[in-house]
């Protein structure tokens, strides 16, 4: 069941995985513009279900928000002497058209490629320049049949290459053709859970050491979500960055309902500040690099969990860190990771 989100205007949760990918946008580009890393390179981007370009409304869609981000770094874009490519692909030459017809209106500084092909054609004939170079690909599908375990296999093995893709959890349980059939999801599966479950079977597709991270937005009653793959931590940190919470509704309150006797559901930062405690008190982590690197591997921003264990096991006396020697909670430990101070 194929839904035209672009046949009417964007609802709150539309507008919220657009301000999502603007975000990470923008954290993405900086970081290829500020680095001598892979130096004349093109940076590529992939929108495979680019849509016209806009709502009914006007609010921009994907491409465009895109387009202004490059062309606000023009400057800095051309200075450092960074070629841009871009591809825009949706079936409907309708969409296409229209995209395209926007595009040359704003004038902008680089002109897309333009394709009105069917998912699977246009991925097949640009398969190989994702991850050439610096790879951004934005999968904005409908349910999830399209990023199948293949797809999803072949991304995470390109290098250089970060993937956002959306999909329709909540649509599993009514319109299981619209799943990759791959994507086992038991039906009993209460839909609030649904998005967690569909991103951790990728999760478990996903090559050892690669970051999946995950963000489920309500939409009505529905639940869908978005899926962020990168293989370098870095890129799974920007992600977090973009919005440090999991979801834009209380994502555990359904459990809490659902069992009024069950007691308090322990949250996913609850869980991670327990399990980081362990790990310090064994030693098994030793560095507040390594307490940063587990928290973003497992989807959790390091500033919404370390600053506050560090402060309990200093006070317990398990830590005896000072002032110059405080363990960060930043990207900062990563690249120059702290001993932790055990007294």
């Amino acid at each position: 069941m194929a839904i035209d989100h672009h046949a009417k205007p964007f609802d709150e949760g539309t507008r919220k995985k657009l301000d999502i990918y603007k975000a990470f946008l923008q954290a993405w580009i900086q970081v290829f513009l500020n680095t001598s890393a892979f130096a004349g390179q093109p940076l590529r981007f992939f929108d495979f279900f680019s849509g016209p370009g806009q709502d009914q409304q006007g609010v921009l869609g994907s491409p465009l928000i895109l387009m202004d981000e490059l062309q606000s770094h023009r400057d800095l874009i051309l200075s450092s002497k960074r070629p841009i490519s871009i591809l825009f692909n949706d079936k409907s030459k309708e969409k296409i058209a229209r995209l395209r017809e926007i595009c040359s209106a704003r004038n902008y500084s680089w002109t897309p490629q333009f394709e009105s092909l069917d998912f699977a054609e246009s991925f097949a004939a640009h398969k190989s320049e994702i991850g050439s170079s610096p790879s951004f690909v934005f999968l904005d599908q409908n349910g999830v049949k399209f990023v199948t375990r293949d797809i999803f296999t072949h991304l995470t093995g390109c290098s250089r290459t970060d993937i956002l893709f959306f999909f329709a959890s909540s649509h599993q349980r009514r319109f299981s053709e619209e799943f990759a059939n791959e994507l086992h999801i038991a039906a009993d599966t209460p839909h609030w859970d649904v998005h967690r479950r569909v991103a951790d079977a990728y999760r478990g597709w996903a090559p050892k050491g690669y970051f999946v991270g995950q963000y489920s937005i309500m939409k009505g009653s529905n639940i869908y979500g978005l899926v962020f793959g990168s293989s370098h931590w870095l890129g799974m940190y920007k992600f977090l960055r973009a919005d440090p919470d999991e979801a834009n509704y209380e994502i555990d309150a359904p459990a809490l309902q659902g069992d009024f006797f069950a007691g308090h559901k322990m949250t996913k930062v609850e869980a991670l500040a327990i399990e980081l405690e362990k790990l310090i008190r064994g030693r098994i982590l030793e560095t507040d690099g390594d307490v940063v690197l587990h928290s973003i591997s497992q989807g959790v921003l390091p500033s919404k969990v370390a600053p506050e264990l560090y402060r309990k096991l200093k006070e317990e006396g398990v830590l005896a860190h000072s002032g110059t020697n405080r363990p960060r909670a930043s990207e900062d430990a990563l690249r120059s990771p702290r001993p932790l101070v055990f007294a």
